[in-house]
């Protein structure tokens, strides 16, 4: 089977700059999907209450994955910043699945990204992550699988090395102040 598609570091970085400057309310969804790998339709049930920034872990139940498991993200730094930068609403996708398909679809255009299949995130997170941390039974427990054989068969696409620091390494423009608003 061939490898999964998977975005390229500077391709994540686009996006989430182009979501930055054009539509910030899309941020936490596009970096916990990114930096979490939590699926589009778990960012769609899931609240900002499932985000523990505290004890740095994202605590999704079972109403909010697709399995019906709960199941513990650990926050990795980069995505403590963006999360602190651009705080997600109490929903972390406001709008309708069909109006958020529609944001995403015009914040790629602009990023440049033709290419997009349905789990595009999920799949570069695990590819990351397991370049960068060669631990694959942390990481296949993370997504809610049951051992490595699906993350193996269905997540783990070929990266370079370095390209999971990289990836892991992409932080927000710019921090919110102490006095600010969350976005």
């Amino acid at each position: 089977e061939p490898p999964k598609h998977i975005l390229a570091v500077a391709q994540a970085e686009a996006l989430l700059r182009t979501a930055e400057a054009e539509h910030p309310e899309a941020v936490p969804y596009l970096a916990l999907g990114l930096f979490a790998g939590i699926r589009p339709g778990e960012l769609h049930r899931m609240t900002a209450a499932s985000i523990r920034t505290e004890s740095g872990y994202i605590m999704l139940t079972g109403a909010e994955t697709k399995t019906s498991d709960a199941r513990t993200i650990r926050i990795r730094p980069n995505l403590a910043e963006w999360l602190a930068a651009h705080h997600p609403a109490d929903r972390i996708a406001a709008l309708s699945p069909r109006r958020h398909q529609r944001l995403i679809s015009e914040i790629r255009s602009v990023a440049g990204i033709r290419e997009w299949q349905p789990d595009v995130m999920r799949h570069s997170f695990a590819t990351y992550a397991y370049e960068l941390e060669k631990d694959a039974a942390h990481i296949a427990a993370e997504m809610g699988h049951h051992g490595t054989a699906v993350f193996f068969r269905h997540y783990r696409a070929l990266a370079l090395p370095g390209d999971g620091a990289a990836f892991f390494s992409i932080m927000p423009k710019r921090k919110r102040k102490a006095n600010e608003k969350p976005t």
